[in-house]
Parts: C-alpha cells; structure tokens; sequence
C-alpha cells in the first residue's frame, strides 16, 4: 500500500515514532509575557513538525505539565488546541516550587512501554520567568534543533549506517562539567531512556554523590581545577534542580549528536547568529557530538583564563585525578549505575588519557577500578606513627608547616617558595623546621630540590613529608593537629598560599612575639591570624600553640559540615579550621590580628 494512503497514524509510525514532552512553568504577575512565549513556542513545534511528518504531524502526541500559576492552565491549553492542531494532552498541574523532574519522570515512565527506537523530546518554557532577549534567543534555538529531522531521526535520516546514530540530540552537546545540552532541551531514544535512573531518585543520589565528590577532593584524591568549588557551583555539581540538566546524559553508554555548527554557546545567544530571526531557525548541521576538541572554542571557558587552563590540560600530573575530566566521569558513572562506556564510545578519544583509562577500566573490574580512583589504592595518609618517627629527634620552639600546592604556575612558585624560605631564614633562628607537604604537578620543583634550598641556601631545617597527587591544605592541617597531639608544649606556625608576601610573615611573627612577651595569661591570645590571610580568600598564615590546636575540631570535619551546607560562604574550605570552637568549650578561639 503506498504509504500516502496509509492512516494518519500509521504514517507517522512508519516514518518516526515520537512523543513530545512540554514543561510549561508561569508565575503569578508574570502571565503575559509568559503567555506570550508559551503561544511562540507552541507555534515553533508545531511549524517544525510539520516540516518533518507533513500533515502525520496533526497526530503526534504533545504532553504538557503546568507548574505555577494554576489560572494560566486553560489558556495554555486552549492555545495548544487552537493555534497548533496537535494532538495535545494535559497530564498534570504542580504548585510552584516543583522543577523540571515533574515531566522528565513523566518521560521516563512513558519510555517503560515504548519500543527501543521510539523518539521522546524534551522542551520547556525557558524564559518565562525571566523574559529577555537572551532567553528568547537561547529558547528558539533549542527548540528547533530539538525538532529538527537530524534531532527526531537521531541521525539515521543523514547516514545509512549505525555508527553514524545517536540516541541522545540537542542543540549543543557540551562534554563539560557533566554531559548534558545546556539549557536541557533534547530528543532521545526510549531503549536509552530506559537505561537512567529514575529522575527523583536520580536527584536525590546527586547530593550525596556532590558531597563524596567534595569529601575526596579535600582529602587529596580529586582535583577540581575546572570549576573550583568555592564558592560551590552547585550548577556545576548537578545539585538541587541542576541535577535536572545532568540527567539525560548520565548513562556511560550515551552516544550523542547535535546540531550547532559552533561550539561556543555565548556566540550564539548573546548577541544572536548573524542573520537570526525570532521563531526561525539558523542554519544547522547535524553531526555526532562532540564534533570539537577539548581544546577547542568552548563556552565554559568564558569564565575561565582560556589560555591557563588549557596549559593545564596538557599538563598530565594536572589531569590524573580532575573530576571534570575522564576520571571523575568513570567515577560517577561506576557510582551511578556500576558500569563504564563501551569500547567504541567516544569518551575513550575525546578525552586526555583516554587510551590509558580504557585500558585499565579492561584490566579491572568495577569495584576494583572504583576503589582505584577513589584513591584507596594510592599510598595511605601518614599515620601519627609514622608522622612522629619524623619528628621525635627534632624539637625547636616554633616548627613551621608550609602547604605548597603547584597546579600550574611552576616557574612562579620557584620564586614565591623562594622568598618565602629566604625570609625564613634571615628571621628565624638556623636549623628552624619546617614541614612541607606539596600537591598538585611537581614538573620543575622537585622535593629534593626544594630540601637543598632548604639546607644549603637557607640554612633551614626542611622535611618533605608527603606530596599529594591533589589535595586541598586542610590535609595539611590534619598534620598539624597529629602534631599538636604529640608535642603539646611546641608552638606551630601554618602557611599555604600562591603569594604571602613577606610582610605579612613579618606582621605575623611580630604579632606572636608581642603575644609571648606580654606573659598576661588573660590577655594572651590563642591564635595569631595575618589580616593580609583574612583578606585573600587564598592565603592561610597563622601560629598558636598545640595546646589550643590539639583539642580543636578535625579540619576535615570542620570542611565536612560546611560541605553539608553546600559551602556558601566565600571563603577557602579551611581557611577558618584553627579559630573555630573547640568541642565542649564556651567561647571561641580569642585571636589576634597582625598588622
């Protein structure tokens, strides 16, 4: 029978079998505008629709969910009906405060009694809340790449073999920090839909997959150097409603494509592509995803110092533990659904190490390879034991901890270490300990290195105790109480930080000297902190006596309970540990300031 003749039904079977998903969100005081956005993006699928199935369109299920405002539900529906011709079905309406997980739950239980190859898309009503020229712009694009033939064929339409598919398109594919299409619009395969975890629950795990994440990373077995987490993004940890955007693509065996021929989002939104016209589509071209390099002209860099940070991504001790790069992925993905992408995904080669990975993710298994990158397989944290065998034979007045984190300025942090060492030296007395624990790459300082400045240009007493391949300085700290605990009579002095100028260390001793010599015990001070450290967020100076550092709090789980606030203060995670309050004291810690 010539498929012309076919039912309606039946046409659109035989050329594409799909649902789309609409998530409609007004606010009360905002009904206009969103009605106006709602009417324009309702026409847009509509129009694309039909450019695809042809008058089949008319048949093409459209599924909406209102959140908000429950006055606008009719007039939204109404206006489906009216101005589109589709077959439009209302499932439900939540109050506000619901977020996009209402309809992609709906998907996914669509997707439970559907055929692998049946095509589900996502789109929603970005703007209505805060309508601009941006969001219209932004909302337009995605919605036509969403419904365009490349998107509704996943591909099959532009190649005839199925290594040219996907089962995951949208208008930007963006590989970093997680996968996913910015702005959350997309088509997909049910069989792939079927593989993710349910939306809720998978929101609920995010949290505490953010908090591990976090706790591994103060503990020295994840870096996050493409999106520093402090202040936390929870954006960039797929936390709250973020995890919504995270979702699609969580799965490892996620093959995705995408339409914009540009892979700098901003240059597409704000301004808008040349020869953009509201409700029209630009030119697009389908291609498997990701289509560029990772050093290539990427949107997340805009935030960033493009040039930095691509010099880090070169750098393979930077790389080796990243979260946001392929080991935090396989770290995710072993947490999430305890499996790895297949040999023929294309993680494997887009990502720095790839072939490395694939190869150990061949010589272990899950739990194994979960265990390694976690960190568990690495040489331990020193004991206090072995801490102690250090240190037994050395007992000055005043022992110094330094946490010396080199991620990429090398040359630069010669110098800095340098100095300070140099000033070290000329202040305090010869032989004076200092207990270095470095992180991050060691390309051009060495330990031995740093040990003979120490003895022979500085006449320093210098111990390197334990490198880190990442670790944030409350690893430090947690030395430093091990130590206070074992010599309670000793002073210490804490320094981390990329620059601590040497006037600041001056302030510092100076403050402390005052604090010895004044011999007023109700005066006297438990911790001299250096202003110059309370204002830059970077930069930790501090000296005390053990007998306070002893009994304080553990540093990592002082960051513990800020994590469990999701770090919102601005502040370094461990940057105010030492004038915390002690367990089962009264007051705080009673500081002095340096100049």
């Amino acid at each position: 029978m010539p498929e012309h003749s076919l039912p309606l039904e039946e046409q659109v079977d035989r050329q594409h079998s799909c649902t789309i998903f609409y998530n409609v969100y007004t606010a009360e005081g905002h009904m206009r505008p969103a009605l106006t956005i709602i009417r324009r993006q309702l026409h847009q699928i509509a129009s694309s629709l039909v450019e695809v199935f042809g008058q089949a369109a008319r048949k093409i299920p459209l599924k909406i969910n209102t959140i908000g405002y429950n006055v606008s539900t009719r007039s939204i529906m109404s206006a489906c009906r009216s101005h589109t011709g589709l077959k439009c079905q209302h499932l439900d309406h939540f109050l506000d405060g619901n977020f996009e997980d209402v309809t992609l739950s709906a998907i996914h239980d669509h997707c439970q009694t559907q055929a692998d190859n049946h095509v589900v898309v996502y789109v929603h009503s970005k703007g209505t809340y805060h309508p601009s020229e941006k969001n219209n712009i932004w909302r337009d694009l995605m919605t036509n790449a969403v419904l365009s033939k490349g998107c509704l064929e996943l591909g099959r339409g532009y190649q005839n073999n199925t290594e040219s598919s996907c089962n995951v398109c949208g208008f930007l594919f963006q590989p970093i920090w997680t996968f996913m299409f910015p702005g959350n619009m997309w088509s997909a395969q049910c069989g792939y839909v079927r593989k993710l975890k349910h939306p809720r629950l998978f929101k609920a795990n995010m949290d505490f997959i953010a908090d591990d994440a976090l706790d591994l990373m103060q503990h020295g077995h994840f870096t996050m150097n493409l999106a520093p987490p402090l202040p936390v993004d929870i954006g960039r940890l797929g936390q709250g409603r973020h995890a919504d955007e995270h979702w699609i693509g969580s799965h490892p065996s996620i093959f995705p494509c995408d339409v914009a021929p540009n892979s700098n989002l901003w240059k597409w939104v704000s301004p808008p592509p040349e020869g953009f016209v509201p409700g029209h589509a630009p030119p697009i071209r389908w291609s498997p995803a990701p289509r560029y390099s990772i050093f290539g002209e990427w949107g997340f860099y805009r935030d960033e110092n493009e040039s930095q940070t691509k010099r880090m991504l070169r750098t393979p001790e930077w790389r080796s533990r990243e979260y946001f790069l392929l080991p935090g992925f396989l770290w995710k993905w072993l947490r999430w659904y305890n499996e790895v992408p297949p040999p023929n995904s294309f993680v494997w080669k887009w990502f720095p190490d790839g072939e490395m990975w694939l190869e150990r993710s061949r010589q272990l298994n899950a739990e194994q390879l979960l265990t390694y990158i976690s960190g568990a397989l690495d040489s331990p944290l020193p004991t206090v034991a072995t801490f102690e065998s250090s240190v037994t034979n050395i007992r000055p007045p005043l022992v110094y901890f330094m946490h010396i984190d080199l991620p990429a300025k090398e040359d630069n942090q010669n110098r800095i270490v340098q100095q300070q060492l140099a000033y070290l030296s000329s202040s305090f007395k010869t032989n004076t300990t200092i207990f270095v624990y470095t992180s991050g790459g060691l390309s051009s300082l060495d330990t031995t290195v740093l040990e003979s400045w120490c003895r022979l240009q500085h006449q320093l007493n210098c111990k390197h105790v334990q490198h880190y391949p990442a670790a944030l300085d409350i690893i430090t700290q947690t030395r430093v109480q091990d130590f206070c605990r074992l010599h309670e009579t000793f002073q210490v002095a804490f320094l981390s930080g990329p620059s601590i100028p040497i006037q600041s260390l001056d302030a510092l001793h100076a403050c402390w000297e005052d604090h010895r010599a004044s011999g007023e015990e109700e005066s006297s001070c438990d911790v001299c902190l250096s202003n110059s450290g309370l204002e830059n967020h970077d930069r930790m100076l501090w000296i005390s006596q053990c007998s306070f550092v002893k009994d304080l709090i553990a540093s990592t789980e002082h960051a513990a309970a800020m994590s469990s606030r999701k770090m919102r203060k601005e502040i370094k995670i461990g940057k105010y540990w030492v004038v915390s309050k002690r367990p089962n004291t009264t007051g705080a810690a009673r500081v002095c300031s340096s100049g």
